[in-house]
């Protein structure tokens, strides 16, 4: 009776050669995974800064209430990006640009006084690695299936 099975010599090259070609199939295909996250992503985040309201007062007449989204001069909407560190990595958010009152904007600044005053968060990045985390796992398990 066998107790053993032993690789060696040209059968371990063989295993080595199939698992190499697995390898690269899943990196590929996360490769493409996260490209199509990347152009769903952007605008997702986009669409939080243009439909979260702000603690800022609009102050145009008649119209008293709290501004309606978080653009004032634009900046934090189009620092809004992508980059690639590698094919199996993606940076979301505000990978080029981060000024200090995108994160206040982001987590909100509780009920500080002075200055903006007491912004409530808009939990962008939160929301964001959420959806993506999602993303990635449906697109992952219709690929493993």
């Amino acid at each position: 009776m066998a107790k053993m099975i032993r690789w060696k010599g040209k059968h371990m090259g063989n295993l080595k050669f199939a698992l190499d070609q697995q390898v690269r199939a899943v990196d590929t295909r996360i490769n493409r995974v996260l490209q199509d996250l990347e152009s769903e992503m952007v605008p997702f985040m986009q669409n939080i800064i243009r439909t979260t309201p702000s603690g800022i007062r609009d102050g145009k007449e008649g119209r008293p209430g709290p501004k309606m989204d978080r653009i004032w001069s634009g900046d934090m909407l189009d620092a809004i990006g992508s980059e690639f560190k590698n094919r199996v990595t993606l940076n979301l958010g505000w990978v080029k640009e981060q000024e200090e009152y995108f994160a206040e904007q982001d987590q909100g600044t509780g009920t500080r006084t002075g200055g903006w005053g007491n912004v409530p968060p808009m939990h962008l990045l939160e929301k964001s690695k959420i959806e993506a985390e999602q993303y990635v796992i449906t697109e992952l398990r219709r690929y493993f299936k």
